[in-house]
C-alpha cells in the first residue's frame, strides 16, 4: 500500500534524478562548447612560434572546462618547482584520456611538448594541430 510518506519519498527521488539529468546535460554542453568556441583561438595560436605560450594558456583553460564537463574533480598535490632554463621530462601513465588535460593543468607557467604517435597526425583537423604541438614518434622506425 502506498502511503503519503512513500509518495513524498518517491517524488523526492524523481526530483533528484531529474535535477541530476538536467545538470549533467548542462555540464556536458559546457564541455562541447569549449571545443567549439576555443578552437579558432587554438588554431590561431599554433600558427606562429611567438604565440606558442598563449596556446598553452588557452589549452589549460580548455582542459579545465573539459574536466569539469566530464564531471571530474581534481586536486594537485606536491609543489615541484621547475627552474627556468632547464629541461624536464614528465611521464604520464596514460591509463585514461584525462592524462593530457591533467598534464596541461599540473604544469603551470611553463610551455611543454607532448610526445606522441606519428599515426595520429593523419586525423583530419586534429592532425594539423597535433603536428604543431607534439614531437611525433614513428614506432615502426627505431631511429
Amino acid at each position: 500500500m502506498i502511503t503519503f510518506g512513500n509518495q513524498i519519498n518517491l517524488l523526492n527521488e524523481i526530483f533528484k534524478i531529474s535535477a541530476y539529468i538536467i545538470i549533467s546535460n548542462l555540464v556536458l554542453h559546457l564541455g562541447f562548447s569549449a571545443n567549439y568556441y576555443l578552437f579558432p583561438f587554438i588554431l590561431a595560436t599554433i600558427l606562429s612560434e611567438k604565440t606558442y605560450p598563449l596556446f598553452f594558456k588557452i589549452a589549460r583553460l580548455w582542459s579545465k572546462i573539459i574536466l569539469i564537463g566530464m564531471g571530474f574533480n581534481y586536486s594537485i598535490e606536491g609543489d615541484e618547482v621547475f627552474e627556468d632554463g632547464k629541461s624536464y621530462m614528465l611521464v604520464a601513465n596514460h591509463t585514461s584520456m584525462t592524462d593530457i588535460m591533467l598534464m596541461l593543468i599540473a604544469v603551470k607557467n611553463h610551455p611543454f611538448v607532448f610526445v606522441g604517435k606519428k599515426e595520429l597526425a593523419k586525423i583530419p583537423i586534429f592532425g594539423f594541430i597535433y603536428k604543431r604541438v607534439c614531437i611525433l614518434v614513428d614506432r615502426a622506425n627505431s631511429k
